[in-house]
Formats: structure tokens, C-alpha cells, sequence
């Protein structure tokens, strides 16, 4: 493939291109890093091109195989969801511990400071 026709079809047709990969993939990152790879992919590639119609319909094909191929990866990851009420129960469950903790040194201040040494090692 020549890398100038190949660098004129990706100039010319970048935003098209990324158009084309965000009907497939949700994010709009992720579109744009299907473009990239796909053209350094092509650019790789020894592909015999002649045209840029030829490298039109290729980067496009390449597009679109580099972006169903991403959208199978992301639906095989696990998602995960943020949830305010856990987050919630973490942060008082903290708080909780840190009540427990003080409540823990104030009866070791009694201890120390009201029984016998005998009474305390008990």
C-alpha cells in the first residue's frame, strides 16, 4: 500500500471514519483508538493499493472489524457500577470505627489512670 495515498485517505476522511466506529462503540475515546490502530495497522500492512477508493474501502472495513472487535471485548468485562448506598454504608462503617476507637482509649485511660497495677494486668 502506498503510505501517501493511505495518509491522504486518513486526513481527508478522519472524522468520517470516527463517525463510523462510535455507531459501534459507546465511547467516544474508544472510537478514536479503533481510527488509530486501524491505521497503523494499514500502514504496517504491505496490502497492494492503488487508489484511494481502494484505501477508502479498506480503512473502512479495518474500522469496522478493529470496532466490533472492541465492543466484544467490553461486553466480555465485567462492568462495574458505582452504588451511593454502599459507598455510604462504607463511610459510616469507617466513621463507626473511629467512635470505636476513641471509646478504646478512653477505657484504657481509665484503666491506667483508676486501677492498681494488679487490677489492670487482670
Amino acid at each position: 500500500m502506498s503510505k501517501d495515498i493511505l495518509t491522504t485517505v486518513f486526513t481527508s476522511l478522519r472524522k468520517n471514519f470516527l463517525k463510523q466506529a462510535q455507531r459501534i462503540l459507546a465511547s467516544e475515546e474508544d472510537a478514536e483508538d479503533v481510527v488509530q490502530d486501524a491505521f497503523c495497522k494499514l500502514w504496517r500492512s504491505n496490502y497492494p493499493v492503488k487508489t484511494e477508493n481502494e484505501a477508502e474501502a479498506l480503512a473502512r472495513t479495518t474500522i469496522n472489524n478493529l470496532s466490533l472487535d472492541e465492543r466484544r471485548k467490553q461486553e466480555r468485562r465485567p462492568q462495574l457500577t458505582l452504588d451511593p448506598e454502599r459507598d455510604a454504608a462504607l463511610q459510616r462503617s469507617a466513621m463507626e470505627e473511629m467512635e470505636i476507637h476513641e471509646r478504646f482509649e478512653q477505657v484504657e485511660a481509665i484503666i491506667e489512670t483508676e486501677l492498681s497495677p494488679s487490677e489492670q494486668r487482670v
